[in-house]
């Protein structure tokens, strides 16, 4: 039976072109952190300066615990001695990232909207952000909608680029998740018809980070007492506050916004809006009132932005009245009134000849105003690149420069600038780097600056990274002083019951354990970081909080009995926590054994041998020889000859053997 129906009424298909990121929970360990940073310095004027910066991480299946702290003497020539303790922050937080909520208490800053102010303060907040799940993609992607007569293979390319291809059955169908997409494009879908002949569908599209799918939420909620004076007074809190922020996907090209803050001085309330208007970029609309005792003021704004393969263009305008309160006002003690700024923006993508920027800003505060123009072109050739810089602010002064960067090697890099200004006439500098690389070695920084025609500056600084610590050193050389500096920083870590020694660590980090067996060489993303010391451990001092990253091992230098269960992991870490990721080795015996008939000839090639209650099959090679492995003290081999007879051989073997033993011969019978 055979019946022909229009495409249109074969059942709807959604395809996926990109391929889907797939859900990994974030893990932790149980530990403690310490990072520091301990700084020293000598100028020639009699003035010494000695800090030590350190952040505490507690971590484990509850959160983490983080707090932040620096101690600073400083000794000038002539004056008494000072001594200051300084605290930043103590912070809990917990991740659940399963629901891409984000749980603190203790010292934070305020989420906010773009078009409001964050504050500091102590309390208790909850944040809900996509940014937590890589697997989620928040913001909208076109859709192309096409029908298919017959089944057939889809081709995508995006900006004229191919983007890859889906097999596609008979009736309509719709491309989702188009990939690697940002700002204005055009998709072309191509596919063939039932005669064989080539149908071109072509969508013009424009995808933007700023607005939400339709009907997905973020938000954040913070509850506690404002903060002042941060960084000069360590327990500095004022009023109870309040504030909350929400973004909620109404429409797949709409983005509604709000934000509210409240305290016994001060009430906000605003609310704001992101609009797609098709191909030609995004608008973002916003109104707030405050009100306190005895004032009511508004704040508004309004921006545009486009972007696409070659331009990028935008402005940005926000006015506030002088009776404009929020919580950032009230953590300032009121000083600093911002009344309005107003931001142009372009990009130009100049392919061969490179890229040209060009900024325009207006910006008043405390009724001083600042009109400043900037041009930048830039371009990169081969090992070198050059930029052309300009800037004028308006009814004041203007200054140019040119700066040239030559790449002598991976980590090695010249560079020489120029630049002329009216207040400081001309100038210029030269510098030669070599960065240090990443699992340790030298790095240096030598440059030569010019300010002014009597004014001049040299600087010397190197840079030598261990696996336990990274030391800094350098001078600098001016026209009325000169210092010597000195930095070391690292961090101490408690996992495991043992204390380990690293660089620096970041936001996550990870402890490699290859079950004791030292000297294994293990890689970060493909990259080898380093060797597990005596006692099997290599710690990674960086990681990935949210993305899988790869952490894997060289079984090459294991002995030859040792096979590793596995030599490569993928795993993402909780933020501001260590994991520990376990390599398991198993001993395996193995032994080449020759295996010979009553008669004391080898056992035919190509024969079948397995042991007994095993299910892998060994076939025998040449001169009666089969390699085994998995092996016990006591083995019994069952073995089919090609004839159809089978035979059984019985050998033992040392189990404190390191290495691969030859047996036999081992008469079959």
């Amino acid at each position: 039976l055979s019946i022909n129906v229009p495409s249109q009424w074969l059942p709807d298909q959604a395809i996926d072109f990109s391929e889907p990121i797939a859900y990994t929970p974030s893990q932790t360990s149980s530990g403690l952190a310490l990072n520091y940073d301990l700084y020293l310095s000598s100028s020639e004027n009699g003035t010494q300066m000695q800090s030590l910066f350190s952040d505490i991480r507690w971590f484990g299946e509850f959160g983490s615990i983080d707090s932040t702290h620096s101690l600073q003497r400083t000794d000038i020539s002539g004056s008494d001695t000072t001594n200051e303790f300084t605290r930043f922050d103590t912070t809990w937080s917990h991740l659940d990232q399963e629901n891409a909520l984000l749980y603190s208490a203790g010292d934070f800053i305020s989420h906010s909207t773009s078009w409001s102010r964050p504050a500091r303060m102590a309390g208790l907040q909850i944040s809900k952000s996509f940014s937590v799940r890589p697997d989620i993609i928040s913001y909208p992607l076109p859709d192309i909608i096409a029908d298919a007569e017959v089944p057939t293979v889809a081709e995508l390319l995006i900006n004229g680029h191919r983007a890859g291809e889906k097999n596609i059955q008979p009736g309509p169908f719709s491309l989702n998740d188009i990939p690697f997409v940002n700002g204005a494009g055009n998709a072309t879908l191509i596919t063939k018809g039932a005669s064989g002949q080539q149908i071109i569908t072509e969508a013009a599209f424009y995808v933007s980070p700023q607005l939400l799918r339709s009907e997905l939420m973020e938000y954040s909620v913070s509850a506690g007492f404002i903060r002042h004076d941060y960084g000069k007074k360590n327990f500095s809190y004022g009023d109870p506050g309040a504030s909350a922020s929400v973004r909620y996907g109404l429409f797949d090209w709409l983005t509604l916004e709000s934000n509210t803050q409240v305290t016994p001085e001060v009430n906000v309330l605003g609310l704001g809006s992101v609009l797609g208007i098709g191909t030609l970029g995004t608008i973002n609309l916003s109104i707030s009132q405050s009100d306190t005792t005895e004032v009511q003021g508004n704040s508004y704004s309004v921006g545009y932005e486009y972007t696409n393969q070659s331009v990028s263009v935008g402005v940005n305008h926000q006015q506030r009245d002088s009776d404009f309160y929020d919580l950032a006002q009230l953590q300032s003690g009121g000083t600093g009134r911002f009344r309005s700024s107003t931001r142009y923006f372009g990009n130009l993508r100049l392919n061969d000849y490179g890229s040209v920027s060009l900024s325009y800003i207006d910006h008043d505060r405390n009724f001083e105003q600042t009109k400043l123009l900037n041009l930048i072109w830039s371009k990169a050739v081969k090992q070198s690149s050059i930029a052309i810089t300009a800037s004028h602010e308006i009814g004041q002064s203007w200054k140019a420069g040119i700066n040239y960067t030559l790449q002598l090697g991976n980590r090695t890099a010249a560079s020489a600038n120029a630049s002329y200004s009216e207040e400081e006439g001309l100038g210029g500098a030269t510098t030669y780097r070599r960065s240090v690389p990443s699992n340790g070695g030298w790095g240096w920084n030598l440059a030569q600056r010019r300010l002014s025609n009597q004014f001049s500056q040299q600087i010397a600084e190197a840079t030598w990274r261990g696996q336990h610590t990274q030391i800094q050193a350098g001078t600098y050389n001016g026209e009325s002083n000169s210092l010597m500096w000195g930095q070391a920083t690292g961090s101490l870590i408690w996992m495991e019951n043992r204390i380990f020694t690293s660089n620096r660590l970041g936001n996550s980090f990870a402890l490699v354990s290859s079950a004791g067996k030292p000297g294994l060489p293990v890689y970060y993303e493909n990259q080898e970081i380093g060797v597990t010391d005596a006692d099997g451990f290599l710690l990674i001092p960086w990681g990935s909080s949210y993305y899988p990253a790869s952490y894997s091992i060289d079984p090459l230098n294991l002995p030859a009995n040792i096979v590793a269960e596995s030599t490569q992991q993928k795993h993402a870490i909780k933020p501001g926590a260590g994991l520990l990721i376990e390599f398991n080795l198993l001993q395996s015996l193995s032994a080449i054994v020759h295996l010979i008939d009553s008669e004391g000839n080898d056992l035919p090639i190509g024969s079948i041998a397995n042991i007994q209650d095993e299910v892998e099959r060994i076939v025998i090679g040449y001169d009666g020889l089969a390699f085994f492995t998995d092996l016990a003290a006591t083995n019994i081999i069952d073995v089919a000859l090609p004839g159809g007879a089978v035979c059984t051989a019985t050998f033992h073997m040392e189990t404190e053997n390191d290495s691969i033993t030859n047996i036999g011969p081992v008469p079959c019978q």
